[in-house]
């Protein structure tokens, strides 16, 4: 047979493959797609090439559909030379892209040409295009479509945009930019559990995959040290670098902005407030479909009590197609701060139905604002009553337990807790036992369940079995025993068991709970403090600096240890330093938020500022609007001492 049948033959066989393939695979798509497909020009003489024309323009665009693209993209493109050197250019809106080979795998080609058209319209800058060019086509999809429901607002530890990004990662295991929102992920909403690190830890593996942009992100969103645990101050700087490096990307700014909102006013960062509003409208003003950086902006609007900028925000909210799971939190807040009481009755009308990251948010702001305690109330219930699984319980006793404690209703919140069959999760540094000894400290808890709990725990350091999340290591059990023994003034034990959780430490092979060096800085502080040691200045002084860095604000001892130095400062007579600690708070995970306000309360009062004193007292008040009946006389004092402030009469500060 002569070479040219030959080939002429294979050709047809080529061409016949690739039609027979796109025509098994075509799938039927619904007419309204959001995509115009112009017919391919043909720039070949060659019968075969104009036969692919339509095969080819079809599965590009069944490719780009299955993308979903927004409306109004038009589809162009060119098919020319050969089947056995075929080349295919097409137009996208402002992507461009060609591909080159033979007929017969005119599936690769398509899913090459579709990956680079969609890679470019997606692209901000060279970096991330190389990026999102090394993955395959259903990698990339995966991505961009948990991009897209990042942007409307449906993320969190299991959302849709977690999802998209975990298959993504799936599907490529090393697309570096996927694990790079998962971690972003993880970070800003929290894990399901302590022993899913390791998915942050396969995470930073592939760090040395990312450009300089988004290895910036990384370090803000693990810090700079990862494995090893970031101090906020570390995370705050790691956030602002990354605006240095990557001043066009949004997650950056978005980034700085929400280091500087959760972290500064915990560690007295100086202008937090102003910093992180700079960053929400950079964030904003690069991309104002993202939703995220204009709910901070409408959050931070509401702590400094900007009701006008409160309104404006919530307008620009209520533009959005969609507002994703916070929609109905941010309308609260906006009805809320607006005293807008036809749109806080239809709110009411529907907590029920919210979605369960609406009724955290609004049990967790009401608590930071001081306003709307019964709404929070109302949510706490529909969020309780709606759990079934242990993972959800767990989550009910992390949000609702300090919630309950900071309403001044510690019964409620033992018998809730008493309910935990996985205590506060492996990602908190307390069990159960150790939390009871801490509530009865310095939350107005039960103390005779704490003497229970320090018994337990002594039982289980000599090697006793405890239940599941009743306690979460040796290191902090060994650590509240030193807090109760100095507490009901066993200084000897304190010491003892200080040193025991010091040991454990030092031959400890697992990870350390990051609180830790926090906690037994604030036993030593103490112990030095009580035994009138000369080095008790620079135990306190210790503790200090580690409260200055900062740690986890998702854990509990780092308000603990701020209670601690608040009452060493005033036993030394420093009110002033004082009051400043009590003053740093952040607006996330209120643990121990009572307890503060009551002290900011009585020492601004000590030390001449009537209005700050009058302001704290306010808020504590408002939290303790409906307590239990063992704290009412408490109630009934700070609300004497307010009125007193009030009225400027002399007023004596309760010890």
């Amino acid at each position: 047979m002569p070479a040219r049948v030959i080939i002429a033959v294979g050709v047809a066989l080529g061409v016949a493959i690739a039609i027979y393939a796109y025509a098994a695979s075509r799938p039927n798509y619904p007419p309204d797609t959001g995509l115009r497909v112009d017919p391919f020009s043909v720039q070949s003489p060659e019968p075969a090439v104009s036969d692919l024309r339509d095969a080819i323009q079809d599965m590009i665009a069944a490719r780009l559909m299955a993308a979903e693209l927004g409306a109004g993209q038009v589809l162009r493109g060119e098919v020319g030379g050969t089947p056995e050197r075929l080349t295919i250019e097409a137009v996208l809106g402002r992507a461009r892209a060609r591909v080159q080979g033979n007929a017969d795998s005119l599936p690769y080609l398509t899913d090459r040409l579709t990956a680079r058209l969609l890679a470019v319209q997606a692209a901000r800058d060279s970096e991330e295009l190389a990026a999102l060019t090394a993955t395959s086509l259903p990698a990339l999809r995966a991505y961009l479509a948990g991009r897209q429901a990042y942007r409307r607002g449906r993320l969190g530890a299991a959302s849709e945009a977690s999802e998209h990004f975990e298959r993504a990662l799936f599907l490529d295991s090393t697309f570096a930019l996927a694990g790079l929102r998962l971690a972003e992920i993880a970070v800003r909403f929290g894990m399901a559990e302590g022993d899913e690190r390791w998915k942050l830890d396969a995470i930073w593996q592939l760090r040395d995959r990312l450009r300089p942009a988004d290895r910036a992100l990384l370090e803000a969103y693990l810090g700079p040290r990862f494995p090893h645990s970031a101090t906020l101050a570390e995370l705050i700087a790691a956030g602002e670098r990354a605006t240095f490096v990557a001043p066009h990307r949004v997650e950056a700014w978005h980034m700085a902005g929400v280091s500087f909102f959760r972290f500064g006013p915990r560690i007295g960062y100086p202008g937090w407030e102003a910093r992180a509003a700079e960053a929400f409208q950079r964030a904003f003003a690069l991309d104002s479909t993202e939703i995220f950086p204009l709910q901070y902006l409408l959050l931070l609007a509401a702590v400094q009590g900007d009701r006008v900028a409160v309104g404006r925000y919530a307008a620009l909210h209520r533009s959005y197609p969609v507002g994703g799971q916070q929609t109905e939190f941010i309308q609260w807040v906006a009805a809320t701060m607006q005293g807008d009481s036809a749109a806080l009755a239809q709110l009411r009308r529907r907590i029920t139905e919210m979605s369960g990251v609406s009724l955290q948010s609004i049990v967790e702001w009401s608590e930071n604002l001081g306003v709307g305690l019964e709404d929070a109330d109302r949510a706490a219930r529909a969020y309780d009553n709606r759990t079934t699984s242990a993972g959800q319980r767990r989550s009910v006793i992390v949000r609702l337990v300090p919630f309950l404690l900071n309403r001044g209703r510690p019964g409620a919140a033992s018998r809730l807790l008493a309910t935990a069959e996985r205590g506060f999760g492996q990602a908190a540094d307390v069990g159960v036992l150790e939390f009871r000894i801490y509530a009865a400290l310095y939350w107005d808890g039960d103390s005779s369940e704490a003497a229970a709990a320090a018994r337990s725990l002594e039982a289980y350091l000599g090697g006793a079995p405890v239940p599941l999340g009743q306690v979460r290591d040796r290191q902090t059990a060994a650590c509240a025993l030193a807090h109760w023994r100095l507490a009901t003034g066993d200084l000897a034990g304190a010491g003892a068991a200080l040193e025991r959780m010091r040991r454990l430490g030092a031959t400890s092979a697992a990870r350390p709970v990051e609180s830790m060096p926090l906690c037994a800085a604030a036993a030593a502080a103490q112990l030095a403090a009580a035994r009138r040691r000369p080095d008790a200045a620079a135990a306190l002084a210790r503790l200090h600096g580690l409260l200055a860095a900062g740690s986890d604000v998702q854990q509990l001892f780092p308000t603990v240890a701020t209670a601690i130095a608040i009452r060493l400062y005033e036993a030394r007579g420093d009110r002033h330093h004082a009051l400043a600690l009590a003053r740093r708070r952040t607006f996330w995970w209120n643990w121990l938020l009572s307890t503060p306000l009551r002290e900011e309360g009585r020492l601004a009062a000590l030390v001449g500022d009537t209005a700050g004193a009058i302001r704290a007292y306010q808020h504590y008040l408002a939290l303790r609007s409906d307590p239990e009946p063992r704290l009412r006389p408490d109630i009934e004092r700070v609300q004497a001492e307010l009125g007193a402030l009030t009225s400027r009469r002399p007023v004596s500060p309760g010890p």
